[in-house]
């Protein structure tokens, strides 16, 4: 049976999200490749936490021993809480660009599949942040409302 893009159009983007080894990056590719095979264009795709702006900052924080620790297991920094909220625009500023151009616009012409995507970049920034209040926050109400507009699909 030919699979179809979840929105029923020729683009879209489907996207998986769970725990580290649960078969998302295979279930990615298989998905990639049915698609591919049925002549559709297909990207593969993937995102966590901390880039751009986010990322740079982090290299450069983890070299002072001052920010050192376990919070952010990407570059083994930890944040005095002062810093945390913080820390959280930082990473919002820093997604943004990444969800439009890896996801947004590249679906417009291709069905993104998604390996993890802005439900996993949620929960890592408020498991980084060590703040369970950001998952009900504004912002992560925000990203959550973006991921419902862009014609996506979960699995």
């Amino acid at each position: 049976m030919p699979l179809r893009p979840y929105s029923g159009s020729k683009a879209s983007i489907i996207c998986s999200f769970g725990p580290d080894g649960s078969g998302k990056s295979t279930l990615a590719k298989a998905l990639a490749r049915r698609l591919h095979n049925e002549n559709l264009k297909v990207k593969l795709s993937w995102m966590r936490g901390s880039h751009t702006l986010a990322s740079l900052l982090a290299k450069f924080l983890s070299k002072f021993s001052c920010f050192r620790g376990h919070d952010n297991p990407y570059y083994g920094i930890s944040l005095p809480q002062r810093f945390r909220k913080f820390w959280q625009l930082i990473e919002l500023v820093s997604v943004f660009p990444v969800v439009l151009f890896r996801f947004i616009i590249s679906s417009v012409t291709k069905t993104v599949i998604a390996e993890r995507y802005l439900p996993d970049f949620i929960v890592w920034v408020a498991i980084t942040t060590k703040d369970e209040g950001f998952l009900k926050s504004t912002w992560a109400k925000l990203l959550l409302a973006i991921t419902s507009k862009a014609r996506i699909g979960f699995t």
